[in-house]
C-alpha cells in the first residue's frame, strides 16, 4: 500500500530557534529599561545597564549568527556602484533598491533637505542629505543594514544614523502633508473617487498588523498572512470636522 504525500510545510513554526532568540533580545532590552526607570540608587542603575549590555551583546551574537562577523570598522568600499544607481541606472534597477522613481527621489529630497537635523553640531560635516534619505529609503524598502552599507558606502552604524536622521525630517513636514482636507479639496477629491465607481469616498488607506500568539484553534488558516504570521488586520477609523 502506497504511503500518502508528506504535507509540505508553508511556514516557519511559531517557536523557531530564531524567534525565540529574537524574543529574548527583546525581553532583556525591555528589562533594562523597566530596571532604569525605576532604579533608585547606583546599585540599581548598574544591574539595569549590566541588563542592557547583555542584551546588547546577545542581538550582536545574533547578526555574527546570520551575516558573519562585523569585523574592523574601517572596510574596503567603493562608492561606484552607489553612484551608478542614483544617477545612471534604469529606473527598473533605480526602483529594485529605492523603492521610488528617480524624479520622485529627487522631489523627496527638495522637501526635506533644508531640515536642520542634516544640518552638523560640529566642526565635521555631514554627508550629503541625498545619501542619507537614499541610505534611508534602502534601509526602509527592507534591505539589511548589511547590504545598506555595502550599497551606499557608508559603515553599518551610519545606516541607523541616517535612517533616524531622515526619520526626523518627514515627522517635521507631516502636517503639511497629512491632514484633513478643506471644503474645495473634499469636493475634488469625492470627484475623482466618483469616476472610480466609490461616490462620496475620499480616500483609502491600509491598515497595520496585530501579531497573534499562536494559531487560533478555529479558521486559522484564514489568519496566516503575507508577513508570514499569524495576525488579525486593525484599521482605526477617526472622526474629522462636524
Amino acid at each position: 500500500m502506497a504511503r500518502p504525500p508528506r504535507a509540505r510545510q508553508t511556514h516557519r513554526p511559531v517557536g523557531s530557534r530564531h524567534s525565540k532568540a529574537t524574543n529574548l533580545s527583546s525581553h532583556l532590552r525591555t528589562a533594562a529599561i523597566l530596571l532604569l526607570a525605576d532604579a533608585r540608587d547606583d546599585m540599581e542603575r548598574f544591574t539595569a545597564l549590566s541588563v542592557a549590555r547583555l542584551a546588547f551583546r546577545h542581538r550582536e551574537k545574533e547578526r555574527s549568527r546570520k551575516f558573519g562577523v562585523r569585523g574592523p570598522y574601517n572596510q574596503v568600499k567603493s562608492e561606484d556602484f552607489f553612484e551608478i544607481i542614483l544617477r545612471l541606472s534604469s529606473i527598473r534597477w533605480f526602483k529594485s533598491w529605492l523603492r521610488m522613481d528617480r524624479d520622485a527621489f529627487w522631489h523627496l529630497h527638495d522637501l526635506v533637505k533644508d531640515d536642520p537635523v542634516f544640518v552638523s553640531a560640529g566642526k565635521k560635516p555631514q554627508r550629503p542629505s541625498w545619501l542619507q534619505l537614499a541610505v534611508f529609503l534602502c534601509r526602509m524598502g527592507n534591505e539589511s543594514a548589511v547590504k545598506t552599507a555595502s550599497f551606499a558606502s557608508v559603515s553599518e552604524g551610519a545606516v541607523f544614523l541616517y535612517t533616524e536622521r531622515v526619520c526626523t525630517a518627514l515627522r517635521n513636514i507631516r502636517n503639511q502633508h497629512i491632514y484633513w482636507p478643506e471644503d474645495d479639496e473634499r469636493e475634488r477629491f469625492s470627484d475623482a473617487m466618483s469616476e472610480w465607481g466609490f461616490p462620496g469616498c475620499l480616500g483609502s488607506g491600509d491598515g497595520t498588523y496585530i501579531r497573534l500568539e499562536k494559531r487560533p484553534s478555529q479558521n486559522g488558516y484564514a489568519y496566516w498572512c503575507r508577513k508570514k504570521m499569524y495576525a488579525v488586520s486593525y484599521f482605526p477609523r477617526y472622526g474629522f470636522g462636524p
